[in-house]
C-alpha cells in the first residue's frame, strides 16, 4: 500500500490505481485547508473593509477640500449664509462667514466616523455631529439637526 503525501502525487498515480483510505483523507484536508484559507483572506478582506467604512478613509478623501454653500439653495441661504468650509488632511476643518464687509474665520478640529462628520472649536470645545447626507465630486450636502444644507466643491485636493 502506497501512501500518497500530496494531490501532485495523487494525480501522477495511473487512473487504474486505487485510492486509499488515507488519501482520501488526505485529500479531505487538503480541500479543507484551501477553502480554510479562502475563508481567512475573505475575513481579512471583510474585516479591512468594515475598517475603513467605520473610519470613514475613503469619504475623508472625497471631502478634502474647499467647498462653499450654494446660495441658489434658497434654504441653504436663508439659514447658514453665505460659507466655506475647508476640510484639510490633518483633521483641520476652516469654517468662513462672509458678511457683507468681513469674514469671520473659525478654526476646528474634525474627524469622520462613517457619514458623520465630528467636529470641535478648540477655543469653545464643543463636540458637534452633522451628518454628511450625500457626497459626490461636486456637492456635498450636510444634515445638522435636520436642516439639510447645500455645497458645492470650489476646489478638489486630491
Amino acid at each position: 500500500m502506497k501512501i500518497i503525501k500530496n494531490h501532485k502525487e495523487l494525480l501522477s498515480l495511473p487512473m487504474n490505481d486505487r485510492i486509499t483510505k488515507t488519501s482520501l483523507c488526505y485529500i479531505f484536508f487538503i480541500n479543507l485547508s484551501i477553502i480554510s484559507s479562502s475563508i481567512k483572506k475573505w475575513k481579512m478582506k471583510l474585516i479591512s473593509g468594515l475598517k475603513e467604512f467605520l473610519s470613514g478613509s475613503k469619504m475623508n478623501r472625497r471631502i478634502l477640500g474647499e467647498w462653499h454653500s450654494d446660495l441658489n439653495d434658497l434654504f441653504t441661504r436663508e439659514e447658514i449664509g453665505d460659507v466655506a468650509i475647508i476640510f484639510y488632511d490633518n483633521g483641520q476643518l476652516i469654517y468662513k462667514i462672509k458678511n457683507e464687509n468681513k469674514t469671520q474665520v473659525i478654526e476646528m478640529t474634525y474627524k469622520l466616523i462613517s457619514n458623520e462628520i465630528i467636529s470641535n472649536q478648540p477655543s469653545h470645545p464643543q463636540m458637534e455631529k452633522t451628518i454628511i447626507d450625500s457626497l459626490s465630486d461636486d456637492v456635498l450636502i450636510l444634515n445638522y439637526n435636520g436642516r439639510r444644507t447645500r455645497f458645492f466643491r470650489l476646489q478638489y485636493n486630491h
